[in-house]
């Protein structure tokens, strides 16, 4: 099965899975234009896959969203943050955040963490409700996405590499 997306723009960011949906997107100059979810088409018995629902503005184009608990957070490049119900598209919130991203978030239990490209960790809740917890400085510029593993956070800005997090862990 397939589903028509784009005709004319770019699909950067990974499609993922959310509310056992296929979430996937496309944009042009920077911005996210579209993004849809589909529901899988099943080639055994003949379903086609189908459009579940789409959403239209303040959407990531490099950015890969997150799914959690039911809900989908869309980061935008230009820090527009969005909270939807994962299975119907229903917003939850839309805030701005400080900062341009080309990096992904990463979500580390209830937390949402994404470093700007003029080099600031921000850090919200993944929750239903808009929190900002954090937002600091890394001191240089980066286009990274943080990288986990064994309880440690890499983080990569143009001229240094950090780890954050207990050693030995």
């Amino acid at each position: 099965w397939e589903v028509e997306l784009t005709k004319s723009e770019r699909v950067v960011f990974s499609p993922l899975v959310a509310a056992g949906l296929i979430v996937a997107g496309c944009g042009s100059s920077g911005a996210g234009k579209r993004l849809i979810a589909v529901r899988p088409g099943d080639p055994a018995n003949g379903t086609p896959g189908e459009e579940a629902y789409e959403v239209k503005g303040g959407l990531p184009y490099v950015p890969t969203p997150i799914a959690y608990q039911g809900l989908l957070f869309l980061w935008s490049d230009s820090g527009v943050v969005s909270c939807l119900d994962a299975a119907t598209g229903e917003d939850h919130w839309r805030e701005r955040v400080e900062g341009t991203f080309y990096g992904s978030p990463v979500r580390v239990g209830d937390r949402l963490y994404c470093m700007s490209r003029q080099g600031k960790m921000v850090v919200l809740a993944a929750a239903k409700d808009f929190k900002q917890l954090a937002a600091f400085d890394l001191g240089e510029p980066s286009f990274a996405t943080p990288a986990l593993a064994n309880a440690v956070m890499f983080l990569r800005t143009h001229s240094h590499l950090m780890a954050v997090g207990r050693r030995g862990q």
